[in-house]
C-alpha cells in the first residue's frame, strides 16, 4: 500500500486517504514492508531531531 511513499508525509498522505474509506481500523491491511518503511521514515525523523520528529508523530 505505502510502495508509492518516499518519505514520511507521502505514507501519511496515503494513509489518510484509506482511512476515510473505512469503518474500522483494523479494515486497513498493512504489509511487512509498509510497517518497516514507515518504521524507517520515523526513526529516521526521530533521530535526526527528537523534538521535531515528537511533533510530527503527534
Amino acid at each position: 500500500m505505502l510502495e508509492t511513499g518516499v518519505s514520511l508525509v507521502d505514507c501519511e498522505r496515503i494513509l489518510v486517504e484509506k482511512f476515510q474509506k473505512v469503518k474500522f481500523i483494523g479494515e486497513i491491511e498493512l504489509s511487512s514492508e509498509d510497517i518497516r518503511k514507515l518504521t524507517s521514515f520515523i526513526t529516521t525523523e526521530l533521530d535526526r531531531d527528537p523534538r521535531r520528529g515528537l511533533r510530527l508523530l503527534r
